[in-house]
């Protein structure tokens, strides 16, 4: 694995690590590479997504916002339960700001983002 990157910024540094699989990769979100017991504690907390090719830097709250953070995307949509969801579409879009206020008595919801040649990446379910 290899060192793709860090965190935000304010933030404790966290780097990300690239598991490579034939068409898809897993990122870790972790304290410290190449300790099996930081990766492992890492999967364990959900801090990872899955990826064909785009890179997701950042998922937060601020307030009674969702900000999502990548790299240049086509899509960025956010689903739920049943068809709750909603997306921006704008070639090039790399950051937006969902208010959720409405979302939270779902319990949670998924972020998924798609560039121009079909790639995506998603995350897990994140919790409210």
């Amino acid at each position: 694995m290899a060192n793709e990157g860090s965190g935000g910024e304010g933030r404790r540094q966290r780097r990300w690590c690239r598991w490579i699989g034939e068409e898809e990769a897993l990122l870790i979100r972790c304290a410290v590479l190449g300790q099996p017991a930081t990766l492992v504690a890492a999967l364990k907390a959900g801090s990872f997504y899955s990826s064909t090719s785009p890179e997701l830097h950042d998922v937060r709250f601020e307030g009674d916002d969702l900000v999502v953070a990548c790299s240049p995307v086509e899509t960025i949509l956010i689903t739920s339960r049943g068809a709750k969801s909603q997306r921006v579409i704008q070639p090039g879009i790399s950051e937006v700001r969902f208010p959720i206020v409405d979302w939270r008595e779902l319990g949670f919801l998924r972020v998924t983002v798609r560039d121009d040649a079909g790639g995506r990446a998603w995350t897990n379910p994140v919790w409210f």
